[in-house]
Parts: C-alpha cells; structure tokens; sequence
C-alpha cells in the first residue's frame, strides 16, 4: 500500500485539477448523471459532448478538447438523430472533420454481457496521454444491470468501469 505524505494532503496551495470543464468536471473522474425520465439528460450530455469534442464552452466554462465515445443504448434513431442535428445547428455546425476524430458515436451496441470488453476495444483505440470522455446513456441497458437496487451489482460495475481508466486520462458519465 503507498500513502499520501501529510503534507501533500495538507497544502497551503489548493489542489487545481486538469479539467475537463473548468471549474465544472476534472479530467480522470467517474460521474452519475441521474434524473427522472424526459427530462432532457440525453440532450444536455449530447450538447456537453459536443462541446468536449471540439473544445467550444460549455454552459459558459472553458473545455479540454477531448476525445468523446457516447453509447447511447436509451434513445431511437429519430431521437438521437434529431438531437445531434439540433445541437450541431445551435453551436453553428462546428467542423464536421473535427467532429469525425474526436467523436464516436454508437448505438444500441453494449448491452450484453460482454459490454465491458467491447467499452475496452473503444477505448484503447484512443490516443492514451489525451484527454478523453465516455458517456454511457443509460446505465441499465448499456451496463447489463438486472437489479438496480442491489449495491453488490453496482459495485461490480463501476469497478469494471474504473478499469477501463487506469492508465488513461478517461473521464467516465453514465446516465441512469
């Protein structure tokens, strides 16, 4: 085991992560997104996304240009469709063949018991000393998740999440 020294822990200086978004999510870390069905997480994590990929701001905060993979397994394609068009139109149509590096987009493709092995391939195709985000829309599907209430099974999962992080600066948000 290897401990923090007390005086890293202690500093006069403030810690100032690498952010993501400034001041809003710090590169590395693991966030739940969590709210009633229909109330707009899709397209707020769409809209963040986007903003990642081509470095724009988001909600008034500097980004990190980012690599970005989203795995939507919640919204049909008249959906999605219609909120990356709308979202690409409001943030005056950024560079599609920024867009095509930076982000990837799939669809109904993880929920299986092999999800983590196929988040795994994603993943290790990214350059790994750049910033990067995983976006997983939503939780349940995406992740295999049978019982959503048993703490056993969401400890597994976000173990097997955070391997998906060492070694990498890979920022992970997953929507329930």
């Amino acid at each position: 085991m290897k401990y923090e020294s007390i005086d890293r822990l202690m500093s006069d200086t403030p810690y100032n992560p690498p952010w993501l978004i400034n001041d809003m999510i710090a590169q590395g870390s693991m966030l739940v997104l969590a709210g009633e069905a229909g109330i707009g997480k899709s397209t707020f994590m769409y809209t963040l996304s986007l903003c990642v990929a081509t470095g724009l701001p988001f909600l008034g905060h500097p980004t990190t240009k980012a690599h970005v993979i989203y795995c939507d397994e919640e919204n049909a394609i008249p959906d999605y469709m219609g909120y990356w068009q709308q979202i690409w139109h409001g943030l005056g149509c950024p560079d599609k063949r920024l867009l095509a590096e930076r982000l990837h987009f799939a669809s109904f493709q993880l929920g299986d018991e092999d999800w983590l092995v196929n988040l795994r391939g994603a993943v290790k195709e990214l350059p790994p000393e750049e910033p990067s985000l995983l976006v997983i829309d939503t939780a349940t599907p995406a992740l295999n998740i049978k019982d959503e209430d048993k703490n056993a099974e969401a400890s597994q999962v976000i173990r097997r999440l955070q391997s998906l992080q060492a070694n990498r600066n890979l920022t992970v948000i997953v929507l329930k």
